[in-house]
């Protein structure tokens, strides 16, 4: 069929002047504060509302929160802080959140990595950052290239004590038997 029309389909035309006025969405917020601070701040006007859903789950703006300075306070007891770089080696997932703003209220800086890099990139991206530090998740923890000086970080049960961030490995389930 060489006579075949190839071209994406056109969109239909936005109303006129429809574009400029979705495009305002300037808003006031306090200047002198830090990303983290500003979504602390929201999570106390609204702790109830649904602040993350994603496949893994969702999250309250409460419950982000207090997973975040659980892992910030687990963060500090590593020394992170001022001019520490934190690699995030997760897939997309609310737990990405909890580790994004983990690492800022820690004071640290969140370097995205993604698990999709091939090893040798992630390699250098790690060498080039200095981190020495990276939140893995079970399904990531395997992509990570083996590296001297750079820990992997279990994300998970954290929360539940937040002076031990490394959690181990589960055990890889039992085939089921027959009875």
């Amino acid at each position: 069929m060489s006579g075949a029309d190839t071209r994406a389909p056109q969109r239909p035309a936005a109303p006129a002047g429809a574009v400029p006025e979705w495009n305002r969405t300037a808003a006031d917020y306090p200047r002198g504060l830090c990303l983290h601070q500003l979504f602390e701040a929201q999570a106390a006007r609204t702790p109830g509302h649904t602040a993350v859903e994603a496949d893994d789950g969702r999250l309250t703006y409460a419950e982000l929160d207090r997973r975040a300075a659980a892992l910030a306070a687990a963060l500090r007891a590593r020394g992170v802080g001022p001019e520490t770089r934190v690699g995030i080696f997760v897939e997309r997932s609310a737990e990405m959140l909890v580790a994004l703003l983990g690492v800022l209220k820690a004071g640290g800086a969140y370097l995205p990595l993604d698990p999709a890099y091939p090893a040798d990139r992630l390699a250098y991206i790690l060498e080039d950052s200095g981190a020495r530090l990276v939140l893995v998740q079970a399904a990531t923890r395997g992509l990570l290239p083996a590296m001297d000086g750079v820990e992997a970080v279990l994300l998970g049960a954290v929360e539940a004590d937040s002076a031990r961030v490394a959690t181990p490995l589960p055990p890889a389930p039992s085939p089921a038997r027959g009875e």
